[in-house]
């Protein structure tokens, strides 16, 4: 009696002979994250020199599953699927994605750099690497932990002017604080209005109530911290003149 063939499963299973969209979907509902870290690090590895690789490799690991499109795209280029006429720019974001990467990577390879050398030496910090490194040690800190447990679907929030308070932040640490709070917004703004379909997918989970809070929890801090740096120059203002 001839045995039925064993199902394939995790990465052995996705359906190369179905498409795109087969695939696509495949990766969407059948695969764990593990299998799609796998997949996009096997994406950078044939697709980046190793200088780049170690840099997009140095960012967090849900950046490779929180957009699964993006993840097959790269699976569908590396094994030369084609995509259909409504998923022709999709080999186009995925670029764009991993070079974005690249650039954050780096940025962070070089704050690590930087921390190992204030470690091994006692060398003299200037007065804007002081502040970034109080930064990224204090106020920073509650903003990753916020981000991290609205990944695990909390839904945290915190007073950012009273941690600049309770750390002793003065008006100039507003700006790099801000700039970061800023670049968190596209996301979950084109996840809500539903103009980009990898965002709208990507937070699908999160249906538009929890989208409009996170969208409200960000714009509150930057309004806030915008009032504290004025509040600030005030301050110095009534000191000058006494």
């Amino acid at each position: 009696m001839a045995t039925k063939p064993r199902v394939k499963t995790g990465i052995k299973g996705i359906p190369l002979d179905r498409g795109f969209r087969a695939v696509d979907y495949y990766m969407h509902y059948d695969l764990d994250k593990k299998d799609l870290v796998k997949i996009a690090k096997q994406y950078v590895k044939n697709n980046y020199s190793k200088e780049d690789a170690k840099a997009i490799n140095a960012n967090a690991e849900w950046n490779f599953t929180m957009y699964n499109g993006i993840v097959a795209a790269s699976y569908c280029i590396d094994n030369g699927i084609d995509f259909p006429e409504e998923y022709a720019r999709y080999p186009e974001e995925v670029v764009k994605y991993f070079d974005q990467l690249v650039l954050k990577g780096n940025g962070l390879l070089r704050a690590k750099a930087e921390l190992e050398k204030v470690r091994g030496t006692k060398k003299i910090l200037t007065p804007q690497q002081r502040l970034s490194n109080k930064i990224n040690a204090t106020v920073m800190l509650d903003v990753d932990k916020m981000e991290d447990e609205w990944y695990e679907g909390e839904k945290t929030d915190f007073d950012i002017v009273a941690s600049f308070r309770i750390n002793e932040l003065k008006g100039m640490a507003v700006a790099p604080v801000v700039a970061y709070l800023k670049r968190m917004l596209p996301e979950y703004m084109d996840a809500h209005s539903g103009s980009c379909k990898d965002a709208k997918v990507a937070y699908a989970h999160l249906g538009k109530r929890e989208l409009t809070r996170r969208i409200k929890v960000i714009n509150t801090m930057i309004t806030e911290l915008e009032k504290y740096k004025e509040s600030q120059k005030a301050m110095r203002k009534k000191r000058t003149t006494k």
